[in-house]
């Protein structure tokens, strides 16, 4: 079975900024966001992928490579924007054999294996997923799948052009379905992760048994003893979190991330390498580097802070300054315990071996041992 996904090139602005990467190599959880969405069509027996990358900058290849890593074949077509994007969607749907069923669908909409794949005898010609929105109007969700004779539909150049195409092909069926998990806004992305960390696998590492269930620390993380992570959360592996903080409930910390001494993170997503610094409270945000963005009752609103929270590599000369303090700190009280217990031993050797003067209270002259300061 053979699927067509497109991968859009829009990058996730409002989470990341511009420029700095497309909204399905976010992180969902505990890994990718399109790697769910790889795994969900490999669990669905589908293993063959033409996947179209508008505007694409190389990052999704590097990441998909040919599909080897999920026991598929993947193919890459570089559309030059979105339109053509769904031009070649169009060309590749048309391709279909007499015989095959395909899979359409949009890489930045999570849905599972059983919403896009209907019993074979009850596939229709085209099948479209989707959900009934606001009044009652239905809403396509991005996916179908298309079965029985081929399909030459006229080139599309938008999302809506194709669902048009699709739409208007005899026997085509709206099937309701669960609306898709997405990531192309920080509500929708909150959202996607609070959804997923409900079905997270509990895997305490090695030596730390008493992690609660929901609770997921990644290989190469380190969690502060006075540290309390709240079910469900995930943390990413490289992060630390420091002592006195407070992670969770519905919280996922990114890689290589560090949440500083007494934070609290809370419904909230730290992307990777972020810095969250000393005492900050983050709840319902979406924190990457130097831009937080937090949902309110009226909306999102983008929160610069590049004090409180930033990027790691910014922060690391003041971590260390801060590390070096505090070490200082620690040998200076450790050498005045050291010398306070060189004096105390000094007076007792003294006063065992006679040394004391009794007219003077100096020491007696003669050689004995003595521990210096």
């Amino acid at each position: 079975m053979r699927a067509v996904l497109l991968a859009g090139g829009k990058t996730g602005d409002v989470l990341l900024g511009a420029g700095r990467g497309p909204a399905p190599l976010l992180p969902l959880a505990d890994r990718p966001f399109i790697e769910h969405v790889c795994e969900a069509l490999i669990r669905s027996g589908i293993t063959r992928v033409d996947w179209v990358l508008s505007s694409d900058d190389g990052a999704y290849r590097a990441f998909l490579e040919d599909g080897t890593p999920w026991g598929g074949t993947f193919r890459h077509h570089v559309a030059a924007d979105e339109a053509r994007g769904y031009e070649t969607v169009s060309a590749l749907l048309a391709e279909r054999g007499a015989d095959e069923t395909v899979v359409f669908g949009h890489a930045d909409r999570l849905v599972t294996a059983s919403t896009v794949l209907p019993a074979p005898a009850d596939r229709p010609p085209v099948a479209l997923f989707g959900t009934a929105g606001t009044g009652g109007a239905w809403v396509w969700n991005g996916w179908a799948v298309l079965s029985g004779k081929p399909w030459r539909p006229p080139g599309a150049t938008s999302e809506r052009q194709l669902e048009a195409s699709l739409a208007a092909t005899e026997g085509c069926r709206r099937v309701e379905t669960p609306a898709p998990l997405r990531v192309a806004t920080a509500r929708e992305y909150l959202e996607a992760n609070w959804a997923v960390l409900q079905d997270l696998d509990v895997n305490p590492p090695v030596g730390r048994t008493n992690w609660p269930d929901g609770v997921r620390v990644s290989s190469g993380a380190t969690v502060h003893p006075s540290a309390v992570l709240l079910a469900p959360v995930s943390i990413g592996a490289g992060a630390e979190i420091a002592a006195g903080a407070v992670v969770g409930p519905y919280a996922v910390i990114g890689t290589d991330c560090v949440v500083d001494r007494g934070a609290a993170v809370t419904r909230s997503v730290v992307l990777p390498r972020t810095y969250i610094g000393e005492g900050v409270r983050l709840d319902s945000t979406v924190a990457a580097h130097d831009r937080v963005v937090l949902l309110t009752s009226e909306g999102e609103a983008l929160v610069r802070a590049d004090v409180a929270v930033g990027s790691l590599s910014d922060h690391l000369p003041g971590r260390m300054s801060a590390a070096v303090a505090r070490w200082n700190r620690h040998t200076v009280a450790w050498l005045a315990r050291l010398r306070d217990a060189g004096r105390t031993l000094r007076k007792s050797v003294s006063e065992r071996l006679g040394g004391a003067d009794r007219t003077g209270g100096q020491p007696d002259p003669r050689t004995v041992p003595t521990v210096t300061d």
